[in-house]
């Protein structure tokens, strides 16, 4: 059983690995109607959320974004995954997006999880990092995530940046 455990947690690191690789050759760009996309992965995690009572909320104005549909997905998805795998039990993960200026936009993802210390900040989007060891450890994964969703980001010619949330837990700012 242990040695399944550990076979698992090989192949997913391999698998982002790979997927990491494929980023580079993923250059379609297409029209993206934003709200459809948001809510596609609030109604694939709501399952999850509803384990942990966790609300999952969505406010997003019409808008349409250029840039590849899955990459994107990808990015969205594992940002507010980890929104409700961080989180405590009754808290909440928001998302929120506004048009900042012609062409622009804001998406903002909340959540009253454990937070980020201000020391981490800078790292979390390197490789293989973990705030938490001994927490990211079993609750799965393999550190590249935020990572790879940087790279996703700055492929589209954005920006992410992370800082506290108000309330307790992060806010992760993307500007597309």
């Amino acid at each position: 059983a242990v040695f399944e455990k550990y076979v698992g947690r090989l192949r997913s690191l391999v698998k982002t690995l790979l997927d990491m690789t494929n980023i580079e050759d993923s250059v379609d760009q297409v029209s993206i109607f934003l709200p459809e996309i948001l809510e596609d992965i609030i109604t694939e995690l709501t399952p999850v959320a509803n384990k942990q009572y966790i609300t999952l909320s969505l406010n997003c104005p019409e808008c349409v974004i250029i840039g590849n549909i899955d990459l994107l997905y990808r990015a969205f998805y594992n940002l507010i995954e980890n929104g409700i795998k961080y989180n405590k039990e009754n808290g909440s993960v928001s998302v929120e997006v506004k048009k900042i200026q012609k062409g622009k936009v804001e998406i903002t993802i909340r959540d009253t999880g454990i937070g980020i210390p201000d020391e981490m900040k800078k790292q979390i989007f390197e490789p293989f990092f973990r705030v938490d060891k001994s927490r990211s450890r079993a609750m799965g994964g393999t550190g590249l995530g935020l990572a790879m969703v940087e790279h996703i980001i700055k492929k589209h010619h954005g920006c992410i940046a992370v800082e506290d949330n108000e309330n307790s837990g992060s806010c992760f700012k993307i500007v597309l």
